[in-house]
């Protein structure tokens, strides 16, 4: 096995189909508040699991598109 600073990360999407508009708000808030959550303070964690971090781009479309949800 090579050693650890020679280890390329892989990382791909995971599509989330989230609706836009919910009729249990508890629902909605738990959905987005979770997605919030990996896209900011979840990425902390992305390089200790050997994962890559967001593009800042990816992360501003995601937030614009979770804003649609009611």
């Amino acid at each position: 096995m090579r050693p650890a600073r020679m280890r390329t990360r892989f990382s791909s999407f995971t599509w989330l189909l989230i609706p836009e508009k919910f009729s249990d708000a508890a629902k909605r808030d738990a959905i987005k508040g979770f997605v919030k959550w990996m896209l900011k303070d979840g990425q902390n964690y992305t390089e200790q699991l050997s994962y890559a971090n967001c593009r800042k781009e990816v992360v501003a479309k995601e937030e614009k598109a979770l804003a649609k949800v009611q």
